[in-house]
């Protein structure tokens, strides 16, 4: 009976509503932030490919 009575008791405290929305607010900031990655990731790697196509493409001249 002890049980039940602790489970009436968490059931109607409003911290857990709060925990919740923590939760909940943690989880869209995550996925803001992978969204972000994944955008800046794909603008560097195409930024760098476009640097390492242009250098391939450069002649060193060597004789001084």
């Amino acid at each position: 009976m002890r049980i039940f009575r602790r489970f009436k008791e968490l059931t109607q405290r409003e911290t857990g509503a709060l925990t919740a929305e923590w939760v909940v607010l943690t989880a869209v900031v995550a996925v803001v932030a992978l969204a972000v990655a994944k955008v800046v990731g794909q603008s560097t790697y195409t930024a760098s490919t476009k640097i390492a196509d242009y250098l391939e493409s450069v002649e060193i001249q060597d004789d001084f």
